[in-house]
């Protein structure tokens, strides 16, 4: 009664454990989910931006290769305006991706491949080129054809000296195209800003137009201090904001930047928080994971609770049939076992008792830690000399009992025993100074001499007696 009642305490505190740790479980997971959103949310922007920089980067860079590839062909030639490297103009807008070229002279004189010339000496990106670098203009509103472009410039290079210049200008209104246009399917919307944060180009959207301040755009709905903001611009340090488009305090809209690394511009996209946050797919795998655990848990402690039950069931049931120093079956359960198994088969089977000669001497000269030592060797060589299917049990002191089953004649049974008193010979134990150990052996057979345990014990008891009688260290089968 005792042993259940703790068992039922021990199920109890378990329980509430698992509970307890599940309600803390649930909670922990719903904080870090939402945590996860954002932060996931933020890195998968800004990986993204950083992408369609580097994409933007590298486009340019491919122009400026290309330009500088024409700038060498022009430089071999006698002079840097002829027929020639007009029509080499020609053929850089019809086979690139630049609307309109120019190649200047270093007085600032442009020829256009539309056959325009004009003076741009004023212009930043000609002083730079001529200073032997690539670069990049602002958006500037062409005065040929009324666009707003940007120019790539590289400087014409003869014999290490500057000669001109020649440039090549993109419609800035396509600009933005350059950037990956595959983003959240579509319904976010890419930026060029400078570094006070106006718009230089804008992509798909209705809320920017080239020129437009993203801070005056939103006011105070932006949620980080734009002076911070500034400072990353300034930087050229990669961030993220949350917009309020609605003025209603709830961030709606994340936009996420990075460094063009070209002008001071910065290269942003912005995409609205329920778009974003539709785009993760590891919700699902976290609520599934979850319930997995959660499944995974509950049957553990079912488990664990029923591997408890079982356990004590078979220590249980274990010590009830076992015998605790020979780990055989003890009287009582050797007794049920035997009629069991005669009730219930209609074979011929061999009745077996065996004693330990002169058992009482060993107690009383070496002690009863040998006596001990002696009976569970004994014990183990019974059971390895019979079958799985045969029982064996110890009934008291060194007595034991076996039924073979299933046995045909008699001299199965001659032989089966005369081989366990040759093993029983053999048996060397130090804790007996290596005295020879011999048995008594008594039989009888089933159903001959008797259908149940009793009758067969009488029996096979007659035929002990007449074993010690004799000479011991022997047996007999009753007749």
């Amino acid at each position: 009664m005792k042993t259940g009642t703790k068992a039922i305490r021990k199920y109890i505190a378990l329980i509430s454990a698992f509970i307890v740790l599940q309600i803390i479980g649930i909670f922990t997971f719903f904080i870090f989910v939402q945590e996860k959103i954002v932060n996931n949310s933020k890195n998968n922007l800004l990986v993204n931006v950083s992408r369609q920089s580097v994409h933007l980067e590298e486009v340019f860079d491919i122009q400026y290769q290309y330009l500088e590839v024409i700038a060498s062909q022009i430089a071999n030639a006698d002079t840097l305006i002829n027929n020639t490297t007009m029509n080499t103009l020609a053929e850089l807008t019809s086979h690139s991706d630049l609307e309109l070229a120019a190649l200047i002279e270093p007085n600032g004189t442009a020829h256009y491949d539309n056959g325009v010339v004009k003076n741009i000496s004023h212009r930043t990106y000609f002083q730079e080129a001529l200073n032997g670098k690539r670069t990049l203009s602002d958006p500037l509103e062409s005065s040929v054809d009324h666009t707003t472009r940007v120019v790539l410039a590289v400087p014409v290079v003869k014999a290490d000296n500057v000669i001109g210049v020649l440039g090549g200008s993109y419609n800035v209104t396509n600009l933005s195209h350059l950037l990956f246009d595959d983003l959240f399917n579509g319904q976010g919307y890419s930026l060029i800003i400078d570094p006070e944060g106006n718009v230089i180009t804008c992509d798909n959207s209705d809320k920017f137009q080239q020129g437009d301040n993203i801070f005056e755009t939103f006011k105070n709905n932006i949620t980080r201090v734009k002076q911070n903001i500034l400072d990353d611009f300034t930087n050229e340090t990669e961030g993220f904001i949350s917009l309020d488009t609605t003025s209603n305090n709830q961030t709606d809209h994340y936009l996420a930047y990075t460094p063009l690394g070209m002008n001071d511009w910065i290269v942003g996209y912005v995409v609205p928080v329920s778009v974003a946050q539709d785009a993760y797919t590891f919700i699902e795998e976290y609520e599934t994971l979850f319930i997995s655990v959660f499944t995974l848990l509950v049957l553990v402690l079912i488990l664990f609770i029923l591997r408890i039950n079982r356990k004590e069931k078979i220590e249980l049931l274990h010590n009830a049939q076992t015998d605790a120093l020979t780990g055989l079956f003890n009287k009582n359960y050797t007794q049920k076992s035997i009629d069991a198994y005669l009730s219930t088969h209609d074979t011929n089977n061999c009745f077996i008792i065996i004693d330990s000669d002169n058992f009482k001497h060993i107690n009383d000269t070496y002690g009863h830690y040998a006596g001990d030592i002696v009976l569970s060797t004994l014990s183990k060589t019974y059971r390895e000399n019979f079958r799985k299917e045969d029982i064996v049990g110890r009934i008291g002191g060194d007595e034991f009992v076996i039924l073979m089953t299933d046995v045909p004649n008699t001299d199965i049974v001659e032989e089966k025993l005369t081989n366990l008193i040759q093993k029983v010979h053999a048996i060397s134990l130090q804790e007996i100074q290596n005295d020879k150990l011999t048995i008594s052996i008594g039989a009888s057979m089933s159903p001959s001499n008797g259908d149940n345990f009793m009758k067969l014990y009488q029996n096979a008891d007659t035929a002990l007696y007449e074993t010690k009688h004799i000479s011991k260290d022997g047996f007999t089968i009753h007749k």
